[in-house]
């Protein structure tokens, strides 16, 4: 069985994102795994690479979204 994707320590509760900025999210998964992150209506994916690590870029995010 695969190890479930998981985030980079930096995303945790009450995390803190800057907005008007995209947000790059990142973390480890499955080598070859497809991620698929969203946040407050916005969709991103990343792919892992040959070592687990993925990382996907969401847009920015004005005020009024969060």
């Amino acid at each position: 069985m695969l190890a479930a994707p998981t985030l980079d320590a930096l995303f945790q509760d009450h995390a803190v994102l800057q907005r008007d900025h995209v947000i790059v999210v990142g973390g480890t998964a499955a080598p070859g795994a497809i991620i698929r992150a969203s946040l407050a209506g916005q969709h991103a994916e990343g792919l892992a690479d040959g070592a687990g690590r993925w990382r996907a870029t969401l847009p920015p995010l004005a005020r009024a979204a969060l």
